[in-house]
């Protein structure tokens, strides 16, 4: 997601998904330092389809936050939430340049299905991603 440059930003963002949490289209979840309770990021669930029982999941954790192993605690609570909302497929875009995003997927049973070249835009510059999954309900 793009830096917000002005409050106004950040509110907007705030009332667009604020709207979209209560018709159910997106789930979203802060992540909480254990000890000092501070608001550390927040994980969550986009492009619900109900009806064909899958999402995306998104993450982002403040930087100084990252590798030591709270996104991955939070993937592992995100995904036996989805089993709850009856989510069978849990989709991921990941950037082609994020590596650690990419090993944490992977070391979470997440399977890279292929690459999207300039799929996504960020601060004017096309990047390719990355398209993970993630089955809830693995084969027997």
């Amino acid at each position: 997601m793009e830096p917000h440059l002005t409050l106004e930003e950040t509110e907007q963002m705030l009332t667009h998904m604020l709207a979209q949490i209560e018709t159910g289209a997106i789930i979203r979840f802060a992540i909480e330092h254990r000890e000092s309770k501070a608001l550390i990021g927040t994980i969550g669930f986009h492009n619900r389809a109900p009806s064909h029982r899958r999402a995306e999941i998104g993450y982002e954790l403040r930087p100084e936050y990252r590798s030591a192993g709270y996104a991955t605690e939070a993937l592992h609570a995100a995904l036996q939430f989805a089993v709850t909302c009856e989510i069978e497929r849990v989709g991921a875009i990941v950037y082609v340049e994020n590596l650690a995003s990419q090993r944490m997927l992977e070391k979470n049973g997440f399977v890279q299905e292929g690459r999207l070249h300039n799929y996504m835009r960020q601060r004017g510059q096309s990047h390719d991603v990355y398209v993970y999954s993630y089955m809830t309900h693995q084969p027997v």
